[in-house]
């Protein structure tokens, strides 16, 4: 295990930051007898998420309309708007052929079985409410219908809990990825990306799944990493990428035999959560990659700055120049992983 890095001896920031505390730990202080590295990561994860739940309150008093609140007040979140939006308030199950009642959920298929859950739990708290008198009106009506308001209200309450439960599990396992350096776990928890985004969809979900590929890779299990990293998949796109960084570590050290079962698993993972859906619903199911494939410039990225200076910017263009720089980071990655020398 190796002993326990103390970040004020091991980060210049942190040790500056502690001298308005009395300076780095000293090198006889003996640890808290109840506040490990664990508990102190899990407690500020706790607290950032909960200041994250306070800083919707503007979206919560305006009952999550207009969009001079939820923009100037950085509160936006998918998820009430999606309970009435893609069918939720009618339990009607993602990725349905709705005869064009409702938009196709836009997310991957585990998001779509995760968001689903929640409403069905929702829809149970509120007493199950008559969804077959909803089916009856227009679309555009169901959300004025009686209780479906508070019903998103309550469905953003429980996918919160929900998520701070993902985020919990996100920041022990990344407490624990590295047994002597447990407190690189605070870079996630006391995040301003946790605070301002964990509620803006369900994304925490792919964190958690990342987190777990990191753990179960530290402790030399391949299989269980690449399903990690196939779940992580199949809420978004991103932890496949891990792979990549992978094959650099294992390529460096001849380690070919576990990344290929990691790929293994990760493939078959994916297909087990995936396959159900593309086998009910084809068209439904790669909603998600044409939506991402033909999205233009859109909140959060750089490109909307671009546009937003009078500058035009289409998907296509987007695409491109997005697989070139992406294409260029990886083999920049790939030789400096292989080219560095061993420190």
């Amino acid at each position: 295990m190796g002993e326990l890095v103390r970040p004020t001896h091991d980060d210049p920031v942190a040790a500056a930051a502690s001298e308005s505390i009395g300076g780095p730990v000293g090198e006889h202080a003996a640890p808290h007898p109840w506040w490990t590295p664990l508990r102190v990561v899990l407690a500020l994860t706790s607290l950032v998420f909960l200041a994250g739940m306070l800083q919707k309150t503007p979206c919560v008093q305006a009952e999550w309309t207009g969009d001079k609140v939820r923009y100037a007040s950085l509160c936006y979140s998918d998820v009430p708007y999606l309970y009435s939006g893609r069918g939720f308030a009618e339990r009607i199950v993602p990725f349905s052929d709705t005869d064009d009642r409702y938009r196709t959920m836009e997310y991957p298929v585990g998001i779509g079985y995760f968001a689903y859950g929640a409403a069905v739990l929702t829809q149970a708290l509120s007493g199950w409410p008559d969804v077959e008198a909803r089916a009856a009106l227009p679309a555009d009506d169901v959300f004025g219908a009686e209780g479906v308001a508070e019903e998103s209200w309550l469905y953003f309450q429980v996918t919160a809990v929900l998520l701070f439960l993902f985020a919990l599990l996100a920041a022990a396992l990344l407490a624990g990825a590295h047994r002597a350096r447990p407190w690189d776990a605070v870079l996630f928890a006391a995040s301003p990306a946790l605070l301002l985004t964990g509620l803006v969809n369900w994304d925490l979900l792919a964190v958690a799944a990342v987190a777990g590929a990191l753990w179960a890779w530290a402790r030399d299990r391949p299989l269980l990493a690449g399903v990690m990293i196939g779940l992580g998949t199949a809420a978004k796109l991103y932890p496949l990428f891990l792979l990549g960084a992978l094959l650099v570590v294992c390529l460096r050290r001849g380690r070919m035999r576990a990344f290929t079962l990691a790929t293994i698993a990760a493939v078959v993972t994916w297909l087990a959560v995936n396959l159900p859906v593309m086998l009910y619903g084809f068209d439904q199911w790669k909603v998600f990659w044409a939506f991402n494939d033909e999205r233009g410039a859109d909140l959060g990225s750089l490109w909307l700055i671009w546009q937003q200076l009078g500058h035009s910017v289409s998907a296509s263009g987007i695409n491109v120049a997005s697989w070139i720089w992406f294409g260029a980071v990886c083999v920049a990655v790939l030789a400096l992983g292989l080219l560095a020398p061993r420190t």
